[in-house]
């Protein structure tokens, strides 16, 4: 007995891939200087009917365009967070990390360590302005992927460690748990989420 739904997944290969099924719809996030999104309805902003934007799909371009990034800048503290992942990792397998992948990179600031120490690194980002602002701080564009984490492909690869650091809770509950499933399953040795 299968309790797949044909028109949301499939399984094929031993990879459970999510299909889209319905249209994103763009959303105004920033109005002047207030914050009109879903951030103000708490991490059930998904499931609460108070919210406008409850169950429905939106797009990534029209939730975090080129002002939501105007923030971000390079931060000292993130050669610290690159040393205590590097620690940890050492630790657990008797060496340091080579290879990581990336998921959700927001504004550069640690993917920009792993470039700097010459890193194996990927890194994905789903919105076009989130891209710009990693070519803006000198990262190769050779090794950024523009995907929505709801429905990226698979890598033909692997790597020694994969980053997903506040993403999924910024999903749809219904894509969110299949990404850390999939990921963790196809991509990554060990992951820090």
């Amino acid at each position: 007995m299968s309790i797949q739904h044909k028109t949301i997944n499939s399984f094929e290969q031993g990879v459970f891939t999510v299909k889209q099924i319905a249209q994103e719809e763009s959303v105004v996030i920033f109005d002047g200087e207030a914050d009109q999104g879903y951030h103000n309805y708490t991490d059930f902003w998904w499931t609460n009917m108070q919210c406008p934007l409850a169950y429905k799909y939106l797009d990534l371009d029209s939730m975090y365009p080129a002002r939501y990034f105007s923030g971000f800048e390079l931060k000292e503290g993130v050669e610290v967070l690159y040393q205590k992942m590097q620690a940890v990792y050492s630790n657990v397998f008797g060496k340091n990390f080579q290879s990581i992948l990336e998921l959700g990179t927001g504004g550069g600031e640690i993917t920009l360590q792993f470039q700097k120490h010459n890193l194996d690194y990927v890194g994905v980002e789903g919105t076009s302005a989130g891209v710009a602002k990693l070519i803006e701080f000198g990262l190769d564009a050779d090794r950024i992927i523009h995907s929505n984490l709801k429905f990226m492909k698979q890598l033909d690869r692997k790597f020694d460690l994969v980053m997903c650091t506040e993403v999924a809770e910024h999903l749809e509950p219904t894509f969110a748990s299949k990404i850390v499933s999939n990921l963790a399953r196809i991509f990554i040795k060990v992951s820090f989420f």
